[in-house]
């Protein structure tokens, strides 16, 4: 049997892997951009990223340069940063609705203008796929994009990974939507978990009146709806430290205590006292151990972030008086 699961969990990683790998060809030169931008126009010639890419922009676009560094980076460019002019250029300019941007790319080189500093920020999102995507040669090819934000207020997935004295503030909110994103999820999901196990029996009864079929309903309702709250706060840890760039530990933690443990429990634990409750309690036990482990691992990566943030705000302090 250990031979068989063993060939399961390789098979899927196998599977895993190939899909992530054939996500790849998405960032190819020529495919669309996600999200879909509002209109994208061709123009003649190619722009060639070389060994650096002198790039201008005002000083609030600090998050948007970073962001972009870091993708040049990938493709063995140096990105360095100029007063005014060079190969890439922020600029800010009236005429545009709020975020919204245009994004030229040239033989001559790279242009981003908005209105606002959230504009250019989007701007440059379009951007870095696109050099992301760049063949060997590192070439972009001439184009316009127009865009802008159909809705004022819209769903976003906020990144906690580059903080400076700049987004400090931005962080210590997001921080304190993380919290109130792990109370509302935990009190709704123990709301709904503790309501269907009180009107377990009238529930099961609806799908099979039998009393055997009822009574084993009722031990996996006991032991999984009590305490189905941790599922959420489980899903909150996961998404916060997805929101820090740290994907991997996440992924780890999850298959680790959500596969690996239960198969583990089973062989051990339920093999010893071969009951259903013991083989239903390995899903709280298995939600507890990524709780911990992924919740103590988000509390120091924003501590950590916290601290660095703090410390470049006092160096902006002093520098600028």
């Amino acid at each position: 049997m250990m031979k068989q699961i063993a060939l399961f969990a390789a098979l899927l990683s196998a599977l895993w892997f190939a899909v992530d790998a054939g996500a790849m060809p998405l960032n190819a030169p020529g495919t669309t951009v996600v999200p879909a931008v509002k209109s994208r126009q061709a123009a003649e010639g190619v722009f060639t990223i070389g060994p650096t890419l002198t790039v201008s922009a005002p000083g609030k676009c600090e998050m948007a340069l970073q962001m972009l560094e870091e993708a040049l980076a990938e493709r063995e460019t140096r990105l360095k940063r100029v007063a005014e002019g060079g190969d890439c250029v922020f600029s800010l300019a009236e005429g545009f609705a709020p975020e919204a941007y245009r994004l030229e790319i040239a033989p001559a080189g790279i242009r981003i203008t908005a209105s606002t500093d959230r504009g250019l920020f989007y701007g440059a999102q379009t951007l870095i796929p696109l050099v992301r995507g760049a063949g060997k040669d590192r070439k972009l090819a001439a184009c316009v994009i127009d865009d802008r934000p159909d809705l004022k207020v819209r769903g976003m997935q906020f990144t906690l990974r580059y903080l400076d004295s700049q987004n400090l503030p931005d962080f210590k909110r997001m921080v304190r939507g993380l919290w109130i994103c792990l109370w509302t999820s935990m009190i709704a999901a123990g709301v709904i978990g503790w309501g269907m196990f009180l009107s377990g029996e009238a529930l099961l009864g609806l799908i099979n009146a039998n009393i055997d079929v009822i009574k084993h309903g009722m031990i996996r309702a006991r032991t999984n709806l009590t305490t189905y709250f941790l599922m959420g706060a489980m899903e909150v840890f996961n998404s916060g430290l997805r929101g820090t760039g740290r994907s991997v530990v996440p992924a780890i933690s999850t298959f680790t205590s959500i596969c690996i443990l239960r198969i583990v429990w089973i062989y051990t634990a339920f093999r010893w006292n071969p009951t259903l409750e013991t083989l239903v309690i390995s899903y709280p036990l298995s939600w507890i151990v990524v709780v911990l482990w992924n919740g103590g691992m988000l509390f120091f990566v924003c501590r950590k972030l916290l601290r660095n943030g703090a410390d470049s705000s006092r160096y902006a302090t002093v520098k600028t008086r």
